[in-house]
Formats: C-alpha cells, structure tokens, sequence
C-alpha cells in the first residue's frame, strides 16, 4: 500500500516524463477544425494511457470536418469484470481553440519563462489531460490494489469547443 511520502517521489521522479508529454501535445495543433491535428492528439493519449492498461475506443464525429472522440476504458481486476465495483469517469476534450495560422502569427508554442510553462492547450486541455494522466499513474504505481478495484473510463471530446453535441451521445 501507498502513501503521500510514496506519490510525492514517484511524481518528482516522473516529471521529466509528464512534461515531455504535455510537450508533446503542445506541439500538435488541435484546433477544432484541424481534424488531423486533433485526431493526432488523441493517438498520442492513447499510446500514453496504454501503459497504464487503458483500451481504446473511438467514435467518429458525426461532423466530418472535427476528429474522433477516443473513450479509454479499464475494467477492475485487470479486465475481468468484478461484481458491481466502483466505477469513475473522467472527462476531458482534444481540440484546442487557436488555427495553426493564428498560432504561427502569435509565436503560440511550447516556451519556459521564469520557471512557467507557456503554449496553447498547457491549463485548457492539454495541462488537464496530463493531471489526469499523473493522478491516474500515481494510483497505478503507489496504490495498485484501488487502482485495480475500480472500473476507470477517461472520455475526450473532439469538439468541445465548438460545443458539437454529438460526444454526449456516447457518454450514456
């Protein structure tokens, strides 16, 4: 069993690893509209949750013009289903709000300054995904038997800023 002391060194040993995450994801343009851009995202969140056991599925927008909505799933006790175990989702979304053009036209990239972390998507979404990425990795490795008692959805919206209605459909 896990305690604080526990998750505090594994987050400080893996910060490295997360930045380079978020670093990752900053790096792709996720705009909307750029289905490409988006749908490369959520290639990229998919590799990464994998390693925590995470399965993915994918549903495509019924708007054509915005990317796949990418539902990642982990049923409790390592994918046998448990009698009525606990289950958690959490939400999230893929598309970010700036055109690559107005990103090159604002220099919108990836920079560190005075010990902060600047570039689109680091507090919405993409700093977002990684905390759940962190929380959801900290369980894994520092309190395995509650990680593995619960079953575990991690949903990502397409389209979420352009409130498309079409993800909640997949939610139920």
């Amino acid at each position: 069993m896990g305690n604080r002391t526990n998750v505090r060194q594994h987050l400080e040993n893996h910060l490295v690893d997360y930045l380079e995450f978020l670093r990752q994801m900053v790096a792709i343009n996720s705009f909307t509209a750029n289905s490409t851009g988006v749908n490369e995202t959520g290639n990229l969140i998919i590799k990464q949750f994998s390693n925590l056991g995470f399965k993915p599925e994918l549903e495509s927008s019924t708007d054509e013009r915005y990317g796949n909505h990418i539902f990642l799933r982990r049923l409790a006790g390592s994918g046998r289903k448990q009698d009525s175990p606990p289950s958690v989702a959490l939400i999230s979304h893929l598309d970010t709000v700036y055109p690559i053009e107005e990103e090159l036209l604002n220099d919108f990239a990836w920079r560190e300054q005075n010990g902060r972390i600047y570039g689109p998507g680091i507090v919405d979404i993409k700093g977002g995904t990684l905390m759940i990425f962190m929380v959801l990795d900290s369980l894994y490795n520092c309190f395995r038997d509650i990680f593995e008692s619960i079953d575990l959805w991690v949903c990502f919206n397409a389209s979420e800023e352009v409130l498309a209605d079409d993800f909640s459909s997949h939610c139920l």
